[in-house]
């Protein structure tokens, strides 16, 4: 259980707090690394790294075994990319380090499937698809470092599981902050692993589902954009400083960008199911991630929000958690 607790960070950003030992006192010089970076150098050192970890992803793929199979080759290569983005953070001091690393890691999928299988053999179903992985990739990525105020801050969540694990907590962060997170990604991106591997075998539904599928997926970027756009332009207005976004989206649902985040994998679960039904149980990954949502993510973010805002318990009276609450 402590590993799901690890990942459950939202999508749109929140006050971060700098990562301090659990006696509360900071020893030595354990945040000078990362507390003198300002957000531009901040923002350098992060796509440095990602571009790094990338590189770093496609060479260690290339230089696998030949008999190897694909899956677990991307499995290795995320594997190292992920350890790579660990090494910083414990050189930085930050955990923090790795939050763009969810979004990204589609991104890099997407793109080794089609320089695995050659550009010229990718067919329309396969383009559509992934190019949707990477709207959403870009568009969460982009949403992170909008807003991310640099190195200098850690999310809170991290400050909470420092205090708990004490001594321990660089293996905590390596297992739930770092590799964790990797598996789910990697575990929601099966679908479009066979997606390329597999042979179609959809059959008269096969048009229907791939539509339905494309809907779902790219309505679903659409919805967590729409709701993080609305939340930030609410957060801007000095006025709601300490309120309870309630309105747009968020006025029957506390958390449509997290349904926006969970919808867009079972997108790709349905493009699948539309190519190949067999493979359906690589849904495993759609729902362990929206079983990570709703029982955990949800509930730690709502448990905050009791405690630092007023009216919150009524606006929970009327709001769904994950899913709008109509009457």
């Amino acid at each position: 259980m402590t590993a799901l607790l690890l990942f459950a960070k939202p999508l749109w950003n929140t006050p971060k707090n700098n990562f301090s030992p659990p006696d509360g006192k900071k020893k030595g010089n354990i945040m000078s690394k990362s507390a003198q970076l300002g957000r531009r150098d901040s923002i350098i050192v992060s796509l440095s790294s990602y571009i790094a970890a990338t590189v770093l992803c496609f060479v260690s793929y290339m230089r696998m075994p030949e008999h190897w199979e694909m899956m677990p080759k991307f499995m290795v290569a995320a594997a190292i990319a992920t350890f790579f983005i660990f090494i910083m953070s414990y050189l930085l001091k930050n955990s923090s380090m790795y939050d763009p690393f969810w979004s990204v890691q589609p991104m890099v999928f997407g793109a080794g499937l089609v320089a695995a299988y050659g550009i010229e053999n990718v067919t329309t179903h396969q383009w559509i698809t992934v190019i949707g992985m990477q709207l959403y990739g870009l568009r969460l990525t982009s949403n992170f470092y909008r807003d991310w105020p640099g190195l200098s801050h850690e999310d809170w969540r991290y400050k909470d599981l420092a205090e708990k694990s004490g001594k321990a907590y660089w293996l905590v962060s390596l297992s739930g902050i770092h590799f964790f997170p990797t598996v789910q990604v990697f575990m929601g991106c099966l679908p479009a692993f066979y997606l390329f591997a597999a042979e179609n075998t959809g059959g008269d539904s096969y048009l229907i589902l791939s539509i339905l599928g494309w809907v779902v997926l790219y309505g679903s970027v659409l919805l967590a954009f729409v709701a993080d756009e609305q939340m930030r332009n609410f957060r801007r207005n000095p006025e709601n400083k300490g309120k309870t976004m309630d309105q747009g989206l968020w006025s029957r649902n506390r958390h449509p960008n997290y349904l926006g985040e969970c919808s867009t994998w079972i997108g790709l679960w349905i493009l699948i199911l539309a190519y190949n039904p067999s493979y359906w149980w690589t849904g495993c990954g759609a729902i362990a991630i929206l079983v990570m949502f709703y029982g955990v993510s949800i509930p730690w973010m709502d448990r905050r929000s009791l405690e630092r805002r007023p009216g919150f318990d009524e606006y929970m009276k009327r709001t769904g958690r994950l899913f709008p609450k109509l009457f």
